[in-house]
């Protein structure tokens, strides 16, 4: 399984589940980083490499690494594209359509490099992170995120169609707000909870099974579906 930016936080307990985890970090210090704090009984199954996803070079590497060390590709986990909190009233057009590209380019150019892979090997699975600001507007970021992660959804149901007949299943899990490698101030750790019905933050523990029954066998008749992880944030 290959993870990346959202996706990242879950590849502990991805290991921990049995899978072989390539991970895609934004710098070859977090890179080298998360190799250091994955137990030497893990370390086998687990590889942190610097990678921009989506851009050909890189993904192309990322691709060769990934076959080179496991000799299989079939799970695509990825949760790329800037969170901007800027107002639909505040925002001018060159910097909407310059946020919406952000957040939609590279996750298209990752599928398109990818897929082709990814289809050699048995039960391919894209898993696509977008927040639920894309489907109820606003929740935690503003106008450009939400349209651009509401982008996410359709480019992800269009590729579940497209693919379908070949056996690869896409499907996006919608989060409100989450832990990431990088911790949240306490003052917006303690405005997100009082937003979030359930009154915290999602964990690692909370999103990675999700994307572990996403990525297993048990999943194979859900495709274009949207997995609603946002501790009551949003209803739908």
């Amino acid at each position: 399984m290959v993870v990346s930016g959202m996706a990242n936080p879950s590849a502990r307990f991805l290991l921990e589940q049995g899978f072989n985890v390539v991970l895609c970090a934004h710098s070859q210090e977090q890179a080298d980083k998360m190799n250091a704090t994955i137990p030497a009984e893990l370390q086998g199954r687990f590889l942190a490499t610097y990678c921009m996803i989506g851009e050909p070079e890189d993904t192309a590497r990322l691709i060769e690494t990934t076959l080179n060390r496991f000799g299989g590709f079939h799970v695509l986990c990825v949760g790329i594209g800037p969170l901007e909190n800027d107002s639909f009233r505040e925002t001018g057009a060159e910097a909407f359509m310059k946020g919406v590209e952000a957040n939609m380019k590279n996750l298209y150019s990752a599928m398109k490099l990818c897929i082709p892979t990814m289809l050699r090997f048995e039960a391919p699975r894209i898993i696509n992170f977008t927040t639920v600001d894309g489907m109820c507007g606003h929740f935690n970021f503003g106008a450009v995120t939400a349209a651009g992660k509401g982008g996410l959804v359709g480019l992800t149901r269009a590729v579940a169609l497209e693919y379908a007949k070949e056996g690869l299943t896409a499907n996006c899990i919608a989060v409100g707000a989450m832990e990431t490698l990088r911790p949240l101030p306490e003052e917006e750790r303690a405005r997100l909870c009082a937003a979030i019905p359930l009154g915290r933050v999602a964990t690692a523990r909370d999103i990675a099974p999700i994307v572990c029954f996403l990525a297993s066998e048990e999943s194979r008749y859900i495709t274009g579906a949207v997995i609603n992880a946002s501790g009551g944030a949003y209803f739908g």
